[in-house]
């Protein structure tokens, strides 16, 4: 699909139920506006995806067998915007 204008990437996550991805931005960007983040990244695991992880905003699966007990597909309650008061985890990265 490709939109019609310029979407800035923190929209898709905002709307998304759930974001899986390889790790890196978008995996933190969507943890710190509330949004569930499994994280598939095999790769060394830096010290902000295992904070990220231990404060409940990201899952780390590290198998096959972790990512077919992990993915839970439901909707995500959410107002129409993020709120002006930041998970903790975003006020934390944004600490740093």
């Amino acid at each position: 699909m490709i939109p019609p204008h310029v979407v800035d990437e923190l929209s898709p996550a905002w709307h998304s139920d759930i974001v899986m991805s390889d790790g890196g931005t978008m995996n933190r960007e969507a943890a710190a506006l509330g949004v569930r983040v499994d994280s598939i990244s095999r790769e060394n695991v830096g010290a902000e995806d295992r904070y990220l992880a231990y404060q409940r905003g990201m899952v780390l699966i590290e198998s096959t067998q972790g990512l077919a007990e992990s993915i839970k597909v439901a909707r995500r309650n959410r107002p129409s915007c993020p709120s002006r008061n930041p998970a903790p985890s975003l006020s934390r990265i944004m600490a740093q």
